[in-house]
C-alpha cells in the first residue's frame, strides 16, 4: 500500500460552524468537522473511502495531488460599491 500526502483546505466561513475540508486535486470532493482536528481527521477517512476502489482516474490525480508545500493566506480587496437602478 502506497502513502500520499495530499493537500486539503479547510475554510470556516462562521465562527462557531463546521470546518469545510476540500481537495484542490480531486474540487468535487468535500467533507467537514466540527473542530480542525476533526475536519483533518474525516478529509484522511473521506480520501481513503473514495480512493479504496482503484478509480484509474482518481489514482492518476494523486501524482498531482501531492502535498510537497504548501502556503495558505488571506488577502483583503477592495471591490466597487454597487450602482443604483432606477428602478
Amino acid at each position: 500500500m502506497q502513502k500520499y500526502k495530499i493537500t486539503v483546505v479547510l475554510t470556516q466561513t462562521t465562527p462557531g460552524e463546521a470546518y469545510v475540508a476540500t481537495f484542490p486535486a480531486f474540487p468535487a470532493w468535500a467533507t467537514q468537522g466540527d473542530t480542525v482536528e476533526e475536519a483533518l481527521h474525516m478529509a484522511k477517512e473521506y480520501l481513503e473511502l473514495q480512493l479504496e476502489d482503484g478509480n484509474p482516474d482518481d489514482l492518476e490525480m494523486l501524482e498531482y495531488a501531492r502535498a510537497m508545500f504548501t502556503a495558505v493566506g488571506e488577502v483583503e480587496v477592495e471591490v466597487p460599491a454597487p450602482v443604483a437602478t432606477k428602478a
